[in-house]
């Protein structure tokens, strides 16, 4: 219902005609450059967990690691719970192939800690970004503000229970599964994050994925005939993202469109290309992969039956 407000609005001020006559004569040789882009962030998603997994003396295919990335992006997106669904697949995904449970959670630690890292400089270089453009407005202020106290609050949170994570799953009797969550991080050993190399990699990956697809937009803008610099599709991403992180709807649907489509008006962009760039990405970094995404995560459950 929120994705549909969104369309409507934004259709409301489009032309629809101008709308179907830039989605009609999209560039073929762009979209396969944001395909590229898109591909390519899975590979990073593969390579940080190839790497942390070799610092445990522990190898697995990249090909393998990069099917269970696509199929952690559904769970995650599908069970919004802040990356604990996701984190919960990749930990099973990962014993099922004879990984020890306290590395597989480590490398998920790894992972959630360098993301939010990553994100959260992320979201100042777009609010930087945007004060020089001198587009910062009351909204982007309060969510890269409430943003950056989540962003910073969740690799804490994980911090305190590594330390003191028997105590307070103690607390938890009322709550089972938070219980079992703080029990397996008070667990696992931070000895990945505490290695440069692999705290490196994985931060410098996650930093990786969020350009890449800001570049997703930038191509996607470009195959419909609307070049902007990247300056402008960087941060029209960003706050878009950073509004489906924030927002309580599954996959962010309506507030990233919202968000995204509202930017790229504000930085020049006509409202049409805005929607149809937006809706286009969504589809290459959301819609694309849920199929497939699905698929796997289904065959991993069913496995570790």
């Amino acid at each position: 219902m929120l994705l549909a407000a969104v369309l409507f609005a934004a259709t409301h001020f489009a032309d629809i005609e101008d709308f179907a006559r830039i989605s009609a004569h999209s560039n073929p040789l762009w979209l396969l450059v944001a395909v590229a882009l898109q591909a390519a962030t899975y590979v990073c998603v593969a390579v940080m967990w190839f790497v942390a997994l070799d610092e445990s003396r522990l190898r697995l295919p990249v090909g393998v690691l990069g099917r269970l990335a696509v199929a952690k992006l559904f769970t995650d997106q599908a069970l919004p719970s802040g990356g604990i669904s996701g984190t919960t697949f990749l930990i099973a995904a990962l014993s099922r192939r004879r990984v020890p449970a306290s590395v597989a959670l480590a490398v998920t630690l790894l992972a959630v800690v360098t993301y939010y890292a990553a994100y959260l400089i992320a979201a100042i270089a777009t609010f930087l970004v945007l004060w020089l453009h001198h587009a910062v407005s009351a909204w982007i202020v309060t969510a890269v503000g409430v943003f950056s106290l989540v962003a910073t609050a969740v690799p804490a949170l994980i911090l305190y229970l590594s330390r003191a994570g028997p105590r307070f799953a103690g607390s938890m009797r009322r709550f089972p599964a938070l219980q079992k969550f703080a029990a397996q991080v008070a667990d696992a050993p931070l000895t990945l994050l505490r290695t440069p190399r692999v705290a490196g990699v994985a931060f410098l990956g996650q930093l990786s994925i969020f350009v890449l697809d800001a570049l997703t937009l930038w191509a996607v803008l470009w195959a419909l005939g609307n070049p902007v610099s990247v300056l402008v599709a960087f941060p029209a991403f960003m706050l878009g993202s950073i509004a489906g992180t924030l927002g309580p709807v599954p996959m962010g649907l309506g507030a990233f469109e919202g968000a995204c489509i509202s930017m790229l008006t504000v930085l020049g962009v006509p409202v049409e290309a805005a929607l149809a760039g937006t809706l286009l990405l969504r589809g290459l970094t959301l819609w694309l992969p849920m199929i497939p995404g699905m698929i796997i995560a289904r065959r991993e459950m069913v496995a570790a039956r």
